[in-house]
């Protein structure tokens, strides 16, 4: 991981800048703070010249501010609640991507899954946070995970 890493800080906060009109900062672990209790993790493989998974974790009420920024709707909007797990999915969906040609080039083929969510507990939030394969980010002021790993 710690080679790409670089990759990830770089891709994750473009993606979320250009797509979503968000800004994202990589940061120490310890300088994540948040009340929140509910977060998920999102989560997809990928499968080609290189193999492996790539997934993103945030607060669950941070995905219907992407929503709200990427369709152009206020974030109270049920719309940008109805959406915001998609949103989340498409912006893991473009990172792999983006992620994947920085590292391999644009030559190779790769066949992504669909990405998957699902809720994850404020202490398994605990120990994603002190995993040292996770980039850590604020976002907007939200707290953000995203690791890629490659498997053999």
């Amino acid at each position: 991981m710690s080679e790409y890493r670089e990759i990830i800080e770089q891709v994750f906060c473009e993606v979320f800048e250009q797509m979503a009109f968000m800004f994202g900062d990589p940061v120490d672990s310890e300088e994540l703070m948040t009340d929140a209790d509910e977060f998920l993790v999102v989560k997809m493989d990928f499968h080609g010249d290189l193999h492996g998974e790539v997934e993103m974790v945030m607060e669950k009420d941070l995905c219907a501010e992407i929503a709200s920024n990427v369709l152009g709707v206020d974030v109270d909007d049920e719309k940008a609640h109805e959406l915001g797990t998609d949103a989340a999915k498409e912006m893991l969906n473009v990172i792999c991507g983006q992620a994947l040609t920085e590292i391999a080039g644009s030559e190779p083929i790769f066949n992504l899954t669909v990405p998957e969510i699902k809720d994850v507990s404020a202490r398994k939030w605990k120990k994603m946070v002190a995993d040292k394969d996770y980039v850590c980010f604020v976002l907007d002021d939200h707290p953000a995970l995203c690791r890629l790993v490659l498997k053999s």
